[in-house]
């Protein structure tokens, strides 16, 4: 079974997807939501396989999702 995490980050600077604060940002709030629902990621998995997806050209919002697999 899969389930689908996705959270909206602003890193308060216009920045690319790629250079780590909104992977970072969006990474943390997974866990959080992660561990809500029973379910430990350790830094390595929260960042493993993450999307990142701006929200527009030059803003600051960027749409953060990771799909983790649940039990056996």
């Amino acid at each position: 079974m899969e389930k689908r995490y996705e959270v909206e980050v602003d890193t308060e600077s216009p920045t690319a997807p790629e250079d780590g604060k909104a992977l970072a940002m969006g990474a943390a709030q997974i866990q959080l939501l992660a561990a809500a629902d029973g379910h430990t990621l350790t830094d390595a998995e929260a960042l493993q396989d993450l999307h990142v997806e701006g929200l527009g050209p030059g803003s600051t919002k960027f749409k953060v999702s990771k799909t983790i697999e649940i039990g056996g």
